[in-house]
C-alpha cells in the first residue's frame, strides 16, 4: 500500500512540474512567437530630409543623389567626384553645406558623401567639422 501511495505521489509531483514549465511546446497551436521587425532595406519613410539636403545642395552639380539611411540616422551624398585628394576637398564643402540641414533633422547624426564609385570621401558627425576620409 505504501509503494502505491509513493507511486501516486511520484507522478502527481512530476505532472505538476512538467505544467510548470515556461517554455510552451513548439507543436502548440496557441503559442504565438512575437519578433521584430524586419530592418527596411529601402524605402525608409525619414520624412523630407534628403529632399531637403538635396535641396540645399542645388547648386552643386557634382551631386547626384541624396538619401537617408540606417533608421533615418544617416544622409548619404552621392556625386560624381573621383576618389582621391581633389574629390576629397569637393565632398568636404559639400558636406558642410548639407550639414545644417542634415542635422535638422531629428535623428540624422552622420553624414557621408561618396564617389562616384561609392567610395566615402567625406564624413560629418553632428556637432563636428566634416573630414576627408581618403
Amino acid at each position: 500500500m505504501k509503494v502505491r501511495r509513493l507511486s501516486v505521489v511520484v507522478c502527481a509531483v512530476a505532472a505538476v512540474l512538467a505544467g510548470c514549465g515556461s517554455t510552451p511546446a513548439p507543436s502548440d497551436p496557441t503559442t504565438t512567437v512575437a519578433s521584430a521587425p524586419a530592418p527596411s532595406t529601402t524605402g525608409e519613410d525619414c520624412g523630407d530630409t534628403a529632399a531637403a539636403v538635396r535641396a540645399a545642395l542645388g547648386g552643386s552639380p557634382e551631386v547626384t543623389g541624396v538619401t537617408v539611411v540606417g533608421q533615418c540616422t544617416s544622409a548619404v551624398v552621392a556625386t560624381s567626384l573621383s576618389a582621391g585628394p581633389d574629390g576629397s576637398a569637393a565632398a568636404t564643402a559639400i558636406c558642410e553645406k548639407a550639414a545644417p540641414i542634415a542635422y535638422a533633422a531629428q535623428d540624422v547624426n552622420t553624414i557621408t558623401v561618396k564617389a562616384s564609385t561609392g567610395a566615402e570621401l567625406a564624413v560629418g558627425i553632428k556637432g563636428a567639422s566634416c573630414v576627408a576620409s581618403a
